[in-house]
């Protein structure tokens, strides 16, 4: 049997919802027709409460497929006990199979399929909820087990919670990963990650192809699958002691290389670090728009004069303010590096703790350029 495997749609994301859709329609409708039957990992949909347009979008997709769907909530779809999810949703309008700790059970050419899944829960509570599962494989069946969680293994400097591959539950010919949003597989194929088909969180992890996985039972092979999908660029840029010129002028130089070489308009994210000239500040550099690619730069350099001003306040002032004044006084002096005059902060903070409305953008003003 041939399972076509689906994970991170996330229709109906609030920034990129047209490339969802048109990304996520074609890897769905593409897998469908090479397979026997479909699976769907999770974060389908980007909200637990998606739009109208979003749900009807989806559910029109799952008319035109012409295999059977199984599916799990994401962590994107998680609702509080009692309420339902849009998988749930979806389940009781017969459109798919909800196998969320359940199981399903498919033959073909002789050989029979059990299917389990759980869904998206969360970190903190994983290993809790496998526990109390205790999912176990079906005896002479080749088995499946779909979940939609972190894995330590392919999140460098992640969290404590997350749950390695060993704790998954054991027995299973095959695990397959929503969540993680770049495709690959591991452990000798037993676990598949099929990856996202649209660029959510811009992330240098996310580069790469988008797609879908077609896994073949009898020969316990799978197979990825590219589709057209905008292309995402992830970009450092590193600097010492620089001038405004050299840091807009190298931007400018890396998206136009980028565009260059693409067909379709580009996601760009640029990321700086390093230092500026001693006296210059973050904001005093500019940035052009770009109209042939979708830029996006994180400013993250250093100002000499900040960092000078920050130490001699930790040092002059050390033991002579609370650490709430301190913090105030850094925090001011980060917003000026950034360009803001952040005028009367103490009292801002003070009137926004004691919940009284205020107009931010009476207190916190860009500075003018000389």
């Amino acid at each position: 049997m041939k399972l076509a495997i689906v994970a991170d749609t996330h229709f109906g994301h609030a920034k990129w919802g047209e490339d969802a859709f048109l990304q996520g329609k074609a890897a769905i409708l593409e897998a469908a027709e090479k397979a026997d039957a479909l699976i769907l990992a999770g974060d389908i949909f980007d909200s637990a409460t998606p739009s109208l347009n979003a749900l009807s979008e989806f559910a029109s997709l799952l008319r035109q497929a012409s295999v059977p769907v199984l599916a799990i909530h994401g962590t994107h779809e998680m609702r509080p006990k009692g309420q339902a999810n849009p998988i749930q949703f979806m389940h009781s309008a017969g459109l798919l199979v909800n196998i969320h700790q359940n199981r399903q059970v498919l033959e073909r050419d002789g050989q029979k399929i059990a299917i389990t899944g759980m869904g998206g829960v969360p970190e903190n509570y994983v290993r809790e909820a496998l526990k109390k599962s205790n999912f176990s494989p079906l005896p002479n069946h080749f088995n499946v087990f779909v979940f939609h969680q972190s894995l330590s293994e392919f999140i460098p400097n992640g969290k404590e919670e997350f749950i390695s591959f060993e704790e998954l539950p054991a027995g299973f010919d095959l695990y397959v990963c929503g969540h993680v949003h770049k495709s690959q597989f591991a452990f000798d194929g037993k676990l598949i990650i099929p990856g996202s088909t649209v660029i959510t969180q811009m992330r240098k992890e996310e580069e790469g192809a988008k797609g879908y996985v077609v896994y073949d039972t009898l020969l316990k092979k799978g197979e990825f699958f590219p589709i057209i999908a905008r292309p995402f660029h992830f970009v450092s840029l590193s600097f010492v002691n620089a001038q405004p010129e050299e840091v807009a002028n190298a931007v400018k130089k890396e998206v136009e290389r980028i565009v260059a070489n693409e067909k379709e308009k580009p996601i760009i994210r640029i990321v700086l670090s390093g230092s500026m000239r001693e006296g210059l500040v973050q904001g005093d550099v500019s940035f052009q728009k770009f109209e042939q690619a979708f830029v996006f730069v994180e400013n993250s350099l250093s100002s000499k004069t900040l960092a000078a001003r920050v130490e001699a306040l930790r040092q002059n002032r050390a033991g002579k303010m609370s650490a709430v004044k301190m913090g105030l006084e850094v925090l001011r002096i980060q917003l000026e590096g950034c360009g803001v005059d952040a005028e009367e902060l103490e009292g801002l903070l003070d009137k926004l703790a004691q919940g009284e409305e205020v107009e931010l953008e009476k207190h916190l003003r860009f500075k003018k350029k000389s």
